[in-house]
């Protein structure tokens, strides 16, 4: 019998990613319930016992309440984090580790697996990751922010990579101040050079655009 993995994040591009990840993971049974606020998470826990839970940390209000709840109906919590330290919850057996919601599909799977085994989760050792000033920046960055970075790239306007993502104009120009605060750059032009001078940057931003080509 499957694993029911039930996610709750708001944000559609990740949730699109897992149940990519997932589809051909038959140990697991992949759901995404209309989950927007700590009561129906519990609610929803409490409607699907010893399932996994993958919850974004913006939408808990009580952690303390959740993992109560989880360990009533012996569910598993994963939370998924945007920051950029892993934190440990030892007094709350129920949340079996944090994911960065930057995780690619390798990670992603690995941190269910230790979850199915009932082990915890601390993800790959810090000395994993590359010290180049390109994959520190590419590490901070969510699959969003790489997305419109790779559309500045290419020479997009904010409102063709707002289409793409289906959001707004506003939300690109938001976004792009977040990019360019990390990059420590100024502008569209400063961060495109930027991504050409950086061989980690520049081959996210090569993969992501032809991600959206196979799309269109």
């Amino acid at each position: 019998m499957p694993i029911p993995v039930l996610l709750a994040e708001t944000d559609v591009l990740f949730c699109a990613g897992v149940a990519h990840a997932l589809q051909t993971q038959h140990e697991f049974a992949f759901q995404q319930p209309p989950l927007r606020d700590q009561h129906s998470l519990e609610a929803a826990l409490a409607a699907q016992p010893k399932s996994i839970a993958m919850i974004s940390d913006a939408l808990v209000s009580s952690l303390a309440q959740l993992a109560h709840t989880a360990a009533e109906h012996g569910n598993t919590i994963i939370l998924l984090t945007a920051r950029q330290h892993p934190f440990e919850f030892t007094e709350l057996p129920a949340i079996r580790g944090t994911l960065p919601r930057n995780a690619d599909a390798r990670q992603l799977l690995a941190c269910l697996q230790a979850a199915a085994r009932g082990e915890r989760w601390s993800g790959p050792p810090p000395e994993a990751v590359p010290n180049t000033t390109g994959a520190r920046v590419l590490a901070q960055l969510s699959p969003r922010q790489v997305k419109v970075m790779s559309g500045v790239s290419r020479g997009a306007k904010n409102i063709e990579i707002a289409r793409e993502l289906g959001t707004s104009e506003q939300v690109i120009k938001n976004m792009l101040g977040g990019i360019y605060d990390l990059a420590g750059v100024s502008d569209r032009l400063e961060l495109a050079l930027f991504v050409l001078h950086h061989p980690e940057l520049a081959e996210a931003a090569r993969v992501t655009a032809s991600g959206f080509d196979a799309d269109s």
